[in-house]
């Protein structure tokens, strides 16, 4: 009797740590994790992983049980497979890293930052591309330094933004935005003039886009050949009513 009430007792408890309550507190809720190219970020996780676990107070079987939910995916097979082999979440912890986040991943990242190749999308775009490559970029060991990340992320910029960003070297990630979300309104400026027939010179002021010139010069041209065929043709009415009153006199 004892040991049914034992067991009862131990599938309560694993019960309801994995509706994350123990007691009247609510555990530290942990994200689905798939893999590094998708969020959050593999240290994010970890750290959530880290404080859930510390709430719940059961033993290391008890929390290898509860952890498996977390796991989905590429991770999910992961997991399956190698979580026999740890005895406590430090030996955990140094496994998922070597997987999810080991030094060859975090190289890559600083080869994409610092001698990537040219941003290609719209420039509603770039405050995103740059925000979230400077999220990346602190996940590293150690975290990569602002000034560090700017010089290299405005290398793949357009290059009027790039003189900005390198002419204010930027401090903080604030001013960093700041910075961008002010060349993006420039951008949505010059295009609306650009709309109306205008494009920026570069010396604070707008001259007539070149594709609106062409067409006004093709215009202008179809106008002159217009008017010659209307004077041709007013003439050759002419003549042929001078020609049959002559022939009605005659």
């Amino acid at each position: 009797m004892n040991n049914k009430f034992k067991m009862f007792k131990e599938e309560l408890e694993l019960d309801l740590v994995n509706k994350n309550v123990v007691g009247e507190v609510q555990v530290e809720m942990v994200p689905e994790f798939y893999n590094e190219h998708r969020e959050p970020h593999p240290k994010t996780f970890l750290d959530h992983l880290k404080m859930n676990l510390k709430q719940k107070r059961r033993k290391w079987e008890y929390k290898i049980a509860s952890m498996r939910k977390y796991f989905k995916g590429e991770s999910e097979l992961w997991f399956e497979a190698h979580h026999r082999e740890w005895e406590g979440f430090d030996e955990f912890k140094v496994s998922f890293l070597k997987r999810f986040w080991s030094e060859k991943k975090q190289e890559e990242l600083r080869g994409r930052i610092m001698g990537g190749s040219k941003f290609m999308g719209h420039y509603r775009d770039v405050h995103n591309y740059v925000v979230r490559t400077y999220n990346q970029s602190q996940y590293l060991d150690p975290p990569m330094p602002i000034a560090t990340f700017v010089r290299s992320i405005a290398r793949q910029l357009p290059e009027n933004l790039r003189l900005v960003l390198l002419a204010a070297r930027p401090e903080n990630l604030d001013t960093l935005e700041n910075l961008i979300m002010g060349w993006q309104e420039d951008q949505k400026f010059n295009n609306r003039s650009e709309h109306r027939g205008f494009r920026y010179n570069g010396e604070q002021s707008y001259v007539r886009h070149d594709k609106y010139e062409r067409y006004d010069r093709n215009r202008e041209g179809m106008e002159t050949i217009m008017s010659k065929v209307v004077i041709e043709l007013i003439k050759a009415v002419v003549e042929g009513c001078i020609a049959m009153i002559i022939a009605q006199r005659e």
